[in-house]
């Protein structure tokens, strides 16, 4: 008896753990409920950044897994960017054991891009550019609300920017 009320214990502090686990989150305050607010600077403005993102909008919102989904957004360049890697911080989500960190040092090599695709002029005027994405489904997406950040760096480690998100995805 004793050794099921340790299962019964441990069950439920990994439970609590999960709880308090999945409520810190440093974008938190961005508003989950709007496509056009749930993808923001890190620094509110984005000014601080060498990369500066703005009119960020996910349509249709809240994304789903059962169709495409678009995001558009307006960026600008303060210096000539030859390459990029980028720091993914999943902090909240439906379930604690999704949540992680994944680095990768060279976005573009990672994925096999083409050069173009990864190198920005030093530009003072907003670009807008829009690209559509499908959600995947399967085991590893659950419905809810996900929360965290995306740090960008040039090749070098140095910071061009970052995006907090606090988003929500149906089934």
């Amino acid at each position: 008896i004793s050794s099921m009320r340790l299962c019964y214990f441990i069950c439920l502090l990994s439970l609590a753990l999960s709880v308090l686990a999945a409520g810190r989150c440093s974008s938190s305050y961005i508003d989950a409920s709007s496509g056009s607010e749930c993808v923001q600077p890190c620094d509110g403005s984005g000014a601080l950044y060498l990369i500066e993102f703005d009119d960020l909008n996910i349509s249709p919102y809240p994304l789903s897994q059962s169709g495409e989904t678009e995001l558009s957004l307006r960026f600008r360049s303060h210096d000539n960017i030859n390459g990029f890697g980028v720091e993914f911080k999943l902090e909240s989500s439906p379930f604690f054991f999704l949540n992680q960190n994944i680095f990768i040092e060279d976005f573009c090599a990672q994925y096999d891009l083409p050069s173009e695709q990864c190198n920005l002029p030093k530009q003072d005027t907003w670009t807008e550019i829009s690209f559509p994405f499908t959600i995947p489904s399967g085991p590893l997406v659950f419905p809810g609300t996900y929360c965290g950040r995306a740090t960008f760096f040039d090749l070098s480690g140095n910071l061009l920017s970052c995006l907090g998100f606090h988003f929500t995805i149906t089934a």
